[in-house]
């Protein structure tokens, strides 16, 4: 009598950022053990879908301005010619929105050596904001920085000229 063990299945929770690849490996104590899984995503998730192999790897959106989960359950079966099916296993994978940059009172004319007053926010909670700055020649002030407010002395000298200056928000 041939006696098959039972084949496990293992894998670790991921976080991802919406748009990215899951890189999930599955793995077993017992060799040439196969797996498949279905998928559960949480409203606003796309992407997440049933599959078979040693590896998770979808792309996946989240569509809504906070996280979002994917639970895949996980079969593994066995090597034939018993092909034993062992027990489920959930992993998670966290997909966390792309943030946003609102810029409130984003085209503002100032006269020279008064400080703009840019507040920065964005419709997911946590994220910062750090920005680069170009301008003109003839004004000066202008820096990179970050935080939720832009807000610097610009001096203009040219006597005749308005000048711009351009800042270009990048949020995480």
């Amino acid at each position: 009598v041939t006696v098959d063990p039972i084949p496990d299945a293992m894998a670790l929770p991921q976080s991802i950022c919406s748009g990215a690849t899951t890189n999930v490996p599955v793995t077993s104590n017992v060799a040439g053990t196969t797996f498949t899984w279905t998928a559960n995503p949480s409203a606003g998730i796309t992407g997440a879908l049933g599959g078979s192999g040693s590896a998770i790897a979808q792309t996946l959106t989240n569509t809504t301005t906070t996280p979002g989960t994917v639970t895949y359950t996980i079969t593994p079966t066995g090597p034939a010619p018993s092909n034993c099916t062992g027990t489920t296993v959930d992993v998670i994978v966290t997909v966390n929105p792309l943030p946003d940059a609102i810029a409130t009172q984003s085209n503002q004319t100032i006269c020279s050596t008064e400080s703009t007053s840019i507040l920065l926010s964005s419709g997911v909670a946590g994220t910062t904001f750090t920005w680069t700055a170009s301008s003109a020649v003839s004004i000066t002030g202008a820096n990179g920085g970050s935080g939720n407010t832009i807000s610097e002395a610009l001096t203009n000298s040219s006597n005749t000229l308005a000048g711009n200056v351009t800042y270009t928000i990048t949020p995480t």
